[in-house]
């Protein structure tokens, strides 16, 4: 399934269920920056990545803001050296969301794997993660809880097959 054709948090989840690959809504992967920023019609942007703003060592070259479904998200696009498109982030504004966007993923998806993250006996964050059935992208939810120094936070992960 396309990732965004549900802006399916990337068309994660199925056109009409949510995310599911980047082939995402109006990206596709090894997109260039400038090719993204066309094909979004206004709604993304280039910008300088600053240290840090690194995912799977790609850059943060290019991002917007989308709706998928009834979530708003904030949406990121990370880049190769060569300048492919090669993982797109789509954060929820609304972290009080967070867990029905998880069960609209999996409800398109299937339970998915599940790991936590934790300190001690407290859950700081959990990961679940699918295959696209069609295309065999990688989908992933990070579920960062709140502690007393930062506010729950969450999102979706979009890779294509095959990267890591």
């Amino acid at each position: 399934m396309r990732l965004m054709m549900a802006m399916s948090a990337v068309a994660v989840l199925s056109a009409a269920a949510g995310p599911a690959t980047a082939d995402w809504e109006y990206t596709r992967w090894s997109m260039t920056p400038e090719a993204v920023v066309a094909a979004s019609g206004g709604k993304v942007r280039q910008v300088a990545g600053r240290e840090g703003e690194r995912v799977h060592d790609y850059d943060l070259v290019a991002q917007g803001d989308h709706r998928w479904r009834h979530f708003d998200l904030h949406a990121q696009f990370y880049f190769s050296p060569a300048r492919e498109l090669k993982v797109v982030r789509l954060t929820l504004k609304d972290n009080a969301r967070c867990d029905a966007a998880r069960r609209t993923l999996q409800a398109a998806h299937g339970p998915g794997g599940q790991e936590d993250l934790k300190i001690g006996d407290h859950t700081i964050m959990t990961f679940w993660h699918w295959n696209d059935e069609a295309t065999g992208d990688f989908i992933g939810f990070t579920d960062a809880r709140a502690t007393a120094r930062l506010p729950r936070m969450c999102f979706i992960r979009l890779r294509p097959a095959g990267e890591g």
